[in-house]
């Protein structure tokens, strides 16, 4: 397993970035099938969307080449796909007519399901995954798998913030089910 996680802290390495023509790559590397090129593939994809152009097609295509490629990757690698993934959601949910909540759902089902809702077993999930995990399933009104998430994974929180937290999820929870009284309490 490759570790490819690089930090894109420098304003040259930016500018490169910037300057590539993705689709042109992209459809070059179309010509060529193997393991390597759906790996170099999905960090074009995920590139070509991070430097501002984000489609439909290219979110499609990063998706598809992520549950390909996924067995390739270290944890923390999935990690922080899981994060740019949920950044690449909102933009989506921001200037598309598309279903990027129902996307953004599913992402966050399966990246529970591989355990890498955080970078390693050591720490502890952020408060940024639960929250966005507990509102993402809030507006899918799928509260029934809201709660269940609640109850497995709130001790994957950082012991000081759990309360604090579950009180959040839970008034987002009586709130979409129309028990607004009982949210205010949770608050």
């Amino acid at each position: 397993v490759y570790d490819l996680n690089a930090e894109l802290n420098t304003n040259k390495l930016l500018k490169f970035f910037y300057s590539i023509n993705y689709d042109a790559l992209l459809h070059d590397l179309n010509s060529y099938n193997g393991e390597n090129n759906r790996l170099f593939k999905m960090y074009l994809c995920l590139l070509k969307m991070l430097t501002g152009n984000v489609d439909d097609n290219s979110f499609n295509e990063f998706q598809k080449l992520y549950k390909y490629n996924r067995r390739l990757l270290s944890r923390s690698e999935k990690y922080n796909l899981y994060l740019m993934s949920m950044s690449l959601c909102g933009k989506l949910k921001c200037s598309s007519d598309g279903n990027y909540m129902c996307a953004c759902f599913d992402i966050h089902k399966n990246i529970l399901m591989e355990k890498a809702y955080k970078p390693d077993d050591k720490g502890y999930m952020s408060e940024r995954v639960y929250r966005a995990i507990v509102l993402a399933a809030s507006l899918e009104k799928d509260f029934q798998w809201a709660e269940g998430f609640i109850q497995d994974y709130t001790i994957e929180l950082p012991p000081e913030n759990r309360e604090k937290l579950y009180n959040f999820a839970q008034a987002n929870i009586n709130f979409g089910l129309g028990k607004y009284a009982e949210a205010i309490k949770n608050l």
